[in-house]
């Protein structure tokens, strides 16, 4: 199977959001600057700059008048925009200059975030290719060796390519027999990128550059590969520019983009994307149609046969589909459509209807299947249950041949495997230990040990929990609590809250900073909230639409546990979220403002009137719901950040954003400070801390990540009036 290889991570910032959280909990309260000086939690003052307030900006939906004061925030280039924009980094840049251990934060993050990781190897051939990091470089490298345990040499180099770290990789693709590779370079952290062509033998870059993909995945065929991207436009370049009318292209080794062949599009449905993918033999070309996030209808064609039209295998769009291979003209998907924890069903492509489909792997009651690659005519399954993950194994018909269960605190991050090989390897997520990765061997079954990072820790000192506790409606919600074995529950642990939902997995993973959070006497906490994927569809669907406000109440009610079970208090307790989860953590802040001590959203969506306007944005409908249809417009108003803040004591918030975002455009964040700002009602801080550059989409450098860690880190635990103690190690 073809197509562009994403990196070993749930979603685009799970694991640098757990990160981040980790940070602000790994200082413990001992009284010491970095000096070794009593820190003093002094009031920082802060005067906010003016925002000017349309008062007569409003909209009607289906009758109710909705106002946005703050709308000319949208407007990328306004003047006004420049300048508030201007005055809020010099603010939060003064404050944080303010916080007397900063610096030692930083250093002591550094500790634990530099060490030598591997991303899963692929295999082309008797050629092996292998994303890796010494520990100290911006990006991965990728490195080709012969054979699985060869020497390493460097093929692509990222860091070499601006001195200022402006370009990063984004994605890449292997020709079949591994000669070429395609791969995606984007600057300043754009969800946009550039496609460029090497020869894996030399190392020689060809001339091939196809410019402003987005959306796409890289899906070779013979001599060229197919790509999809939005029609550029004289706005395309603004962030927040909609990205409509979504299109697939052929492009021909050695030719100019101008002669791409244009392969597919909609005309009819603006937002619509399409993504293609290739079988491994080449043989068939399948493409997702996208209206949501979740869910995609599905098309075939068969490329031995030459031009043709494309043939549906699916029509509707309401359950994922993932292509996992194929044998001869049966087509293997991983789907939830009438599995809601999903199950692999064989399509033969002379009777594609869903009534011939012929289910393989089942749907399992008591466990999600979350990954599933073909290796030595058999089929991988990677599992996630309550009592810890599974990996199974069985024969094409079905027939269960082995199984691995490993144990309860770690998580399968992905597998990777070619369908002739004898090797499938594992990505392994662990809160206490950095990404491992392991391989299956399909002669013997034997799991052994690829890679795993020299990292001195030993588990014993710590307690890992996984608890339910009761939501508003009494549904029973899984909880990761994790601190140090004997930690005395006294209500004064200081205790970062995180949650994410949003078809996302709260699924053990390593943290970088973590094990110093519980060292140092602190409490780090994972709800595992409806709307999350860990749960299967229909925990998901439990959390989305007309029952979002389940996820809200899921967070809000950890929270309550947490301080009813004396881990913390209220003064003692800060939540954080990105994305998805920004969205909970700013909705609760507006719900319940007398909740916990900070909060601090990452890169989210706070306007929900008008989000679908932005970018590719609408995909998230299927999550959300439109304004403009009413039975969703009453739902959405209800909790959106925006429209539900009121002058109140708000905790200590940090709006963490991208001036360049251009998945989830920074005009959220802006409006979101200048209302918390104009209703705070108390002396606790509400900053925005504005990156530069876009969302990094295959995760950002290394000093980036470090920096904004820092930032978060120093923001929580002096509003938590913590101090910083234990030296390093």
């Amino acid at each position: 199977m073809k197509g562009m290889k994403k990196k070993a991570k749930n979603t685009r910032y799970f694991v640098l959001l757990t990160a981040l959280c980790a940070a602000a909990l790994w200082l413990s309260s001992c009284g010491e600057g970095s000096d070794g000086s009593a820190i003093r939690f002094k009031s920082i003052h802060i005067s906010y700059p003016a925002a000017y307030r349309d008062s007569m900006q409003a909209d009607s939906f289906h009758g109710v008048v909705v106002r946005d004061p703050y709308r000319w925030m949208e407007q990328q280039r306004d003047r006004r925009l420049a300048k508030w924009i201007q005055d809020q980094r010099s603010i939060a840049g003064q404050y944080f200059k303010q916080i007397d251990y900063r610096n030692a934060i930083r250093e002591r993050l550094g500790d634990f975030s530099y060490f030598e990781r591997y991303q899963m190897p692929e295999r082309r051939g008797d050629q092996y290719f292998v994303w890796k990091n010494t520990g100290r470089q911006e990006q991965d490298v990728l490195h080709k060796t012969t054979g699985m345990f060869g020497k390493l040499q460097a093929l692509l180099d990222p860091n070499t390519w601006e001195k200022d770290g402006s370009l990063s990789a984004a994605g890449h693709a292997f020709s079949r027999d591994g000669s070429l590779l395609a791969y995606g370079v984007s600057r300043n952290g754009s969800a946009q990128f550039d496609i460029f062509v090497m020869e894996t033998a030399s190392g020689r870059k060809l001339s091939d550059t196809i410019r402003h993909v987005k959306n796409s995945n890289i899906a070779w065929y013979r001599d060229g590969f197919f790509y999809s991207r939005y029609p550029a436009n004289g706005a395309y370049h603004q962030v927040t520019a909609p990205n409509h009318f979504h299109q697939l292209y052929y492009h021909r080794i050695g030719e100019k983009q101008s002669q791409d062949a244009l392969v597919f599009a909609d005309r009819s449905y603006p937002r619509r994307n399409v993504r293609a993918e290739t079988t491994e033999d080449e043989r068939y070309l399948v493409l997702f149609l996208q209206e949501s996030i979740h869910g995609s209808a599905v098309l075939f064609r068969d490329l031995e046969a030459g031009d043709g039209d494309f043939t549906p295998i699916t029509e509707s769009f309401d359950h994922t589909f993932r292509l996992i291979g194929n044998q001869g003209s049966r087509l293997l998907f991983l789907t939830t459509h009438n599995a809601p924890n999903g199950r692999i069903v064989e399509v033969n492509a002379s009777r594609p209807g869903e009534r011939y489909w012929d289910d393989i792997v089942p749907n399992a009651k008591d466990a999600v299947l979350q990954h599933a690659v073909p290796a030595d005519n058999k089929l991988v399954c990677a599992y996630s249950r309550e009592e810890g993950p599974q990996i199974a194994v069985f024969d094409l018909k079905g027939k269960r041949q082995h199984q691995i269960d490993l144990e309860l605190h770690t998580s399968v991050l992905g597998l990777e495997a070619q369908s002739d090989g004898k090797e499938v390897f594992v990505s392994l997520g662990h809160f206490l230990q950095p990404t491992r990765i392991a391989w299956l061997n399909m002669d013997n079954y034997k799991f052994s040990s690829y890679f795993a990072p020299k990292f001195d820790l030993k588990d014993s000192q710590f307690e890992i929990r996984k608890v339910r506790y009761e939501s508003f409606d009494g549904q029973q919600i899984p909880l990761w609590i994790i601190h140090k074995k004997g930690l005395a529950l006294d209500g004064k642990r200081p205790t970062l809250l995180v949650a994410d939902g949003g078809g996302h997995s709260a699924q053990p993973g390593y943290n970088p900073l973590l094990p110093l959070v519980v060292d140092n006497d602190g409490v780090y906490a994972v709800a595992c909230i409806r709307g999350g994927d860990e749960g299967g569809e229909t925990w998901r669907q439990w959390g989305s639409l007309g029952k979002k406000q389940n996820a809200f109440d899921d967070f809000q009610a950890a929270a309550q546990y947490l301080v009813s079970n004396l881990y913390t208090s209220k003064e003692k307790l800060a939540i954080m979220g990105g994305e998805h989860g920004a969205l909970i953590v700013s909705g609760t802040l507006t719900q319940r403002p007398d909740l916990c001590q900070v909060a601090v959203p990452i890169n989210g969506i706070y306007d929900m009137m008008r989000y679908q306007h932005f970018n590719s944005a609408w995909l998230w409908a299927g999550e959300f719901g439109r304004s403009e249809v009413a039975r969703q417009f009453d739902n959405l108003l209800s909790y959106s950040p925006l429209h539900n803040a009121v002058p109140a004591k708000y905790p200590a918030a940090l709006i963490a954003a991208t001036d360049a975002d251009d998945i989830a455009t920074p005009a959220h964040a802006y409006k979101l400070t200048a209302t918390l700002q104009a209703m705070q009602q108390n002396d606790n801080p509400v900053l925005i801390r504005l990156d530069r550059g876009g969302p990094y989409p295959a995760g950002a450098p290394a000093t980036r990540r470090l920096d904004e860690a820092t930032d978060i880190a120093a923001f929580i635990w002096y509003n938590l009036q913590e101090n910083l103690s234990t030296p390093r190690r």
